[in-house]
């Protein structure tokens, strides 16, 4: 007798019942370069892998190493249909069995970056913040209220008031001429966090975390914006009912923005 099957809509599938309902898996995003020479590359790759390494040894599960992973990307991305110069997202997730689940697809922009993003703040927090989980149900439920108000990405605020994270982000901001972040051991230790973190230390930028609220960063922050892998730096014009950028100058965050862009990609 059959231990485990699956339906999707109806129809039979293979999605086992670990990965479905108890979300015992860790994964990891991350934006997938084509260039015209056919190879493939990706900003961070190697702290993508480390941290998939780390959260999947975490959670008791088993992952191939480094080498085999990427010849696994490298099969996936040649049965995905792009072109040259297009990027795709990618999801790799470990999973129970030594299961390993990789997902394309196509790039849609969901931030103008122009523009900058709004937030909306929402006071939840994640369970094993520091794990990139399967088990995202604060995130979502965040982000379906922060829709609700007409935001771009909600922004978590634990029961003590402190900011953490975006749902999908994570959160810097300039105050007296330093570059802040929250404390990397309260939420997931973002990939692009690291990396830009990393740039603005290299421009001579003073670079710390810090506990801060949402009345602390009304009151300090003169630039608020998010990291994340799919975009690298995103500008923040406004906090609803908190914040709104002074002015659209955004001096600290647009060399950071620019200086990710410039960095070149890892190849797979």
């Amino acid at each position: 007798m059959e231990t485990v099957i699956s339906f999707l809509n109806g129809e039979r599938c293979d999605v086992a019942d670990y990965f479905s309902h108890l979300g015992q898996g860790v994964f990891t995003s991350l934006l997938l370069h084509k260039d015209s020479g056919g190879k493939l590359a990706a900003r961070g790759l190697s702290l993508h892998l480390s941290r998939l390494k780390s959260n999947a040894k975490a959670m008791d599960l088993d992952l191939p190493s480094e080498k085999e992973l990427c010849a696994m990307l490298k099969g996936s991305a040649a049965q995905f249909s792009w072109s040259t110069g297009e990027a795709a997202r990618v999801r790799v997730v470990a999973l129970p069995k030594s299961n390993l689940l990789i997902q394309l697809e196509p790039f849609t922009p969901r931030f103008n970056l122009r523009e900058g993003v709004v937030l909306y703040p929402v006071s939840i927090e994640r369970t094993l913040p520091t794990l990139k989980s399967c088990s995202a149900a604060a995130s979502l439920v965040a982000q379906r209220k922060a829709k609700a108000q007409g935001a771009d990405e909600a922004l978590l605020v634990d029961r003590d008031g402190f900011v953490r994270e975006g749902a999908w982000s994570n959160l810097f901001w300039v105050s007296h001429d330093a570059v802040l972040h929250t404390v990397v051991e309260r939420a997931l230790p973002g990939v692009t966090q690291s990396l830009i973190r990393q740039i603005a230390r290299r421009c001579g930028m003073e670079v710390s975390e810090s506990e801060v609220s949402l009345q602390e960063l009304e009151v300090d922050a003169r630039e608020i914006f998010l990291t994340l892998s799919t975009y690298g730096v995103v500008p923040v014009r406004d906090i609803i009912g908190v914040w709104r950028e002074p002015n659209s100058e955004r001096k600290i965050s647009g060399s950071l923005m620019g200086a990710y862009q410039d960095a070149i990609p890892e190849t797979v």
